[in-house]
């Protein structure tokens, strides 16, 4: 005969704590999948780890510890009827409350880090760069501001205190640090439109980008609600009963800020899983600005690889190869090269400005004549390559006081 074990928590009209543990213990289950899917991603398919990522670790690290502190609170009698909790667990709960908004902080902190430094991944621009940085030192200073702001309120021998007597300008206190909140989440989805607004690609394709980093603009909603109930709990008769929905919106917060800043991981995860019946997996725009430049020597310099002479300026690195581009379209063909080289057609010329002898190599593999398609099929992919060498001319040199010729 199987028994029915009761409950670790009931709702009860006199405790309400059992909310904040499913809350917080789905949040936290959230947290740990889409960490393990972010690290699966660059362990196996879209390496290499940037710090974007070592950022996001950090989130989710004191996203965990922020969970821990949660659930010791409603275990000391958080949620639970003031009138039922002896002296000791009050200044229990309200140590452990103290403590944990200092992790909650730390937490928005770090994944809205992670998500400036994914911009500084992907762009080639110098000016989304600094954009990028003045965001990463906009939301430090935020931070800042926002432990002083707690942790030095009312009694200062004793900061935690907010029962007995009460802290009155609490509420004053969370409606700044959550206007700045709210004002860097804008920020941050401003710089995704600024990333995709000079590429020149399908309107639908950037809606699609812009739409998947604007994933966090929910954060938004409840920082909004989250203010709201912190009125409501400073008004609240029952202190420790009155602040659950403002904890269980902490915690809402908290973990999607996390989750939705390792949205740009899923796509290469999904698609690797896709076989598109039997052919490779197609990773479409946002793949490509989550890959990184793996020739370039670091990561930061090309993450908009497949789109990057689209922008309207261009790294210096990039310039050079824009150059080459558009000067092997100008220049004199002098000779073709042997059907075989290199694997495809090509052709040598010589610039005529610059004086420099340039190959271009046409690499053309996959079917032919599958172009509109609809059907199951092998897509064509044609790659060139230009390669430019200068000359060097004979020079007569002294050396040593005879005449070298120098070839």
């Amino acid at each position: 005969m199987s028994t029915v074990l009761p409950p670790i928590s009931a709702v009860t009209p006199t405790n309400h704590g059992a909310l904040i543990l499913i809350t917080n213990g789905f949040g936290l289950c959230l947290l740990l999948i889409f960490i393990i899917i972010r690290v699966f991603a660059r362990l196996f398919i879209n390496p290499p780890f940037d710090r974007d990522d070592l950022f996001i670790g950090l989130a989710t690290l004191l996203g965990i510890i922020y969970s821990a502190f949660l659930f010791s609170l409603v275990s000391v009698g958080f949620g639970k009827a003031e009138d039922l909790l002896s002296s000791q667990a009050i200044v229990s709960v309200q140590k452990l409350l103290y403590a944990s908004d200092f992790f909650f902080l730390c937490t928005i902190w770090a994944s809205k880090c992670s998500m400036a430094l994914l911009y500084t991944r992907l762009t080639p621009r110098a000016d989304h760069k600094r954009l990028a940085l003045g965001i990463r030192v906009i939301v430090t200073v935020w931070l800042i501001m926002s432990i002083f702001l707690v942790a030095l309120r009312c009694d200062l021998s004793q900061p935690w205190i907010f029962i007995n007597p009460r802290c009155k300008d609490a509420v004053v206190r969370w409606d700044i640090i959550g206007a700045v909140d709210i004002a860097t989440e804008a920020a941050l989805f401003a710089m995704s439109v600024l990333l995709v607004k000079d590429l020149k690609m399908d309107i639908s394709r950037k809606a699609f980008v812009v739409t998947a980093f604007g994933l966090r603009l929910p954060t938004i909603a409840f920082t909004v609600l989250r203010l709201k109930e912190a009125s409501a709990w400073a008004n609240s008769p029952d202190q420790t009963f009155g602040g659950v929905f403002f904890v269980i919106w902490s915690i809402v917060e908290a973990h999607f800020s996390i989750c939705s800043s390792n949205i740009a991981c899923l796509k290469p995860f999904i698609a690797a899983f896709n076989t598109s019946f039997g052919g490779s997996a197609e990773i479409n725009e946002l793949s490509r600005l989550d890959r990184t430049n793996k020739g370039g020597g670091h990561s930061g310099s090309s993450g908009l690889n497949s789109l990057r002479n689209t922008f309207g300026r261009s790294s210096k690195k990039d310039k050079g190869s824009n150059v080459l581009a558009s000067k092997a379209s100008s220049m004199r063909a002098d000779k073709a090269l042997p059907h075989g080289s290199r694997g495809g057609h090509g052709m040598r010329g010589r610039d005529k400005e610059l004086g420099n002898e340039v190959d271009i190599i046409h690499e053309d593999t996959g079917s032919v004549g599958s172009g509109g398609s609809r059907q199951m099929i092998i897509q064509k992919d044609v790659t060139w390559d230009v390669e430019y060498s200068t000359p060097k001319p004979a020079t007569d040199r002294l050396r040593g006081g005879g005449t070298q010729f120098d070839p």
